[in-house]
């Protein structure tokens, strides 16, 4: 009678200590399948009473964080490892309900937004990941005009979770809009180990929009992160910065809105005395 019993008994209604007991001996996988049919498991004190050290690793080599509009809200969550690739999809329907896809299952949620399930899954994800990442990549994919509850919320929400946890990663990819959106992501990664950040503009932009191709780097600059960069793209991003603060890269790949003959030298005398320096691509937009 007790083995029935316990065979039926709600996962979801076992205690908290069962269920952190559970979440030790599954996989990452398995964990946030149960997240999607368990409310505890969906809550923030069951992941950080285990304690990280007893939490199973993701082995992620890469993680893409992807926000768009489409007829309603929708977010990605894309991560590879050395087997394969996994995709979440997150969907705001009609009538306060959330899509969410996993291996092709679809679970409808009630009374959640698809913006703060994602960010929910992304910090579990994130607490599970104990090896250093190659790449995380984040794209924001709609123009500044739009103003939606996730165009508003996504980067502060972003930023809150990735502030939970310094990221190790070598690469951060970065498509955004506006300055905010890079330093709700920047400022988190783990300065001694990233090498390269490349930043664009999402496909959301059109170029009619004002001043669509630049960008204020002033805060990004500013950071430890930028200034421990080996390298830089600036993709189809126009800047203006002291030229000062590029020299200490070793590959580079620049669009600035001024370049002088003075600035040609400049560059030219500062990278000749830089044991470091490979390449740069510095052009006139």
């Amino acid at each position: 009678m007790t083995a029935s019993f316990q065979s039926n008994f709600p996962i979801c209604k076992r205690p908290d200590v069962v269920i952190r007991a559970i979440t030790k001996q599954s996989d990452f996988k398995s964990v946030l399948t149960l997240s999607q049919v368990c409310r505890n498991f969906r809550r923030k004190k069951i992941i950080h009473g285990i304690g990280e050290s007893n939490l199973p690793n993701t082995n992620f080599t890469r993680i893409l964080v992807s926000a768009m509009i489409l007829q309603f809200d929708c977010m990605i969550l894309k991560y590879d490892s050395e087997q394969k690739t996994d995709v979440i999809q997150y969907l705001d329907k009609e009538n306060g309900v959330c899509d969410r896809m996993f291996e092709k299952k679809h679970t409808n949620l009630k009374g959640i937004t698809a913006l703060d399930l994602a960010m929910g899954d992304l910090e579990r994800i994130l607490k599970f990941q104990k090896t250093e990442l190659n790449s995380l990549s984040v794209t924001v994919n709609w123009s500044p005009r739009d103003s939606t509850p996730v165009a508003r919320l996504f980067p502060e929400k972003l930023k809150n979770v990735l502030k939970s946890k310094i990221i190790k990663t070598k690469n951060l990819n970065i498509s955004a809009f506006r300055q905010s959106y890079f330093m709700a992501v920047i400022p988190f990664v783990d300065s001694e180990f990233l090498e390269k950040l490349s930043i664009n503009r999402p496909d959301g932009f059109k170029r009619r929009d004002k001043d669509a191709f630049n960008l204020d780097m002033e805060e990004i600059v500013s950071t430890e992160q930028w200034k421990k960069l080996e390298q830089f793209d600036s993709g189809s991003y126009k800047f203006s910065p002291p030229l000062e603060q590029l020299v200490h890269f070793s590959n580079i790949n620049v669009h600035l809105n001024s370049f002088l003959l003075k600035d040609l030298k400049f560059l030219r005398q500062a990278f000749s005395k830089s044991s470091n320096f490979k390449f740069i691509s510095a052009i006139k937009s």
